[in-house]
């Protein structure tokens, strides 16, 4: 796997893939994917995980499956429009949702809408639900389980819509995120100085507590729909999560200029 890239020289960002372990067809392992925030950005990177994110072990075990966890303060009124946009896929599929707004952990199992038994639930990448804001005590700890699982290849990405307010939720998950140098990709839109100063790796530095904090969707990083001759991508780079970034990236820079113009 060919990580992507961003920048160049000394301020350049070196993705890692999803699947940072080699998942064989004999791993026990899952590569699990947790996005905070379901904007459109969240979203996006939530459906393009899900066309991406298969490994062999799920044929010899069906039961280890890719998990694409959304964490959202609203995510019940949100899992509602996603499970309707994509209504089909939840024809066969089932998913779990949790509500942890308040002090106890509720769980509700939903099940496919249509299909039962050996029709349903053969797909090998599962979503989940979470209903709660990522800095509660609950959720943080929650999120320091996942580290330690040993059985998950675990991957946070940053998608709130305030900037701001993602990047200070990159900067402060639990310290076992950081320790474990598990990644975390937070939203940015217009500078990603910050970030680019905290996960700095050049030679002469030793790896700190955010060299694995990375900053995406910069607005200066998209597509030039002029430049025709650009030169095409060999192909995808299937794990990782910054394959999608430009495309979508695209779609944002014009948003942002009619929203300018209006």
């Amino acid at each position: 796997m060919v990580s992507r890239q961003y920048g160049k020289g000394e301020n350049c960002i070196e993705y890692p893939p999803l699947d940072r372990e080699a998942i064989t067809y004999e791993s026990e392992k899952h590569v699990h994917l947790v996005i905070i925030g379901m904007s459109r950005m969240g979203v996006a990177i939530g459906v393009e995980a899900a066309h991406l994110l298969h490994f062999p072990n799920f044929c010899r075990d069906k039961n280890i499956k890719s998990v694409i966890t959304f964490i959202d303060e609203n995510a019940d009124r949100e899992m509602n429009f996603f499970c309707g946009r994509y209504r089909h896929y939840f024809e066969i599929s089932s998913t779990h949702y949790y509500d942890m707004s308040k002090d106890e952990r509720h769980e509700r199992f939903v099940l496919p809408t249509r299909f039962k038994g050996k029709d349903a639930d053969f797909l090998d990448v599962e979503f989940e639900f979470i209903k709660g804001r990522a800095e509660t005590p609950a959720i943080q700890n929650l999120i320091k389980e996942w580290v330690h699982d040993s059985g998950q290849v675990l991957t946070i990405a940053v998608c709130l819509n305030y900037p701001p307010q993602s990047m200070a939720m990159g900067l402060y998950l639990p310290d076992d995120v950081y320790d474990e140098n598990i990644p975390v990709f937070v939203r940015q839109e217009t500078s990603s100085a910050l970030l680019n100063m905290l996960n700095s790796k050049k030679k002469d530095e030793a790896i700190h507590k955010y060299s694995h904090v990375f900053p995406f969707g910069m607005l200066d990083n998209c597509y030039d729909l002029d430049k025709k001759k650009k030169k095409k991508a060999g192909g995808r780079d299937k794990s990782s999560i910054i394959y999608t970034i430009s495309r979508i990236n695209m779609e944002m820079c014009l948003n942002h200029a009619h929203l300018t113009m209006s």
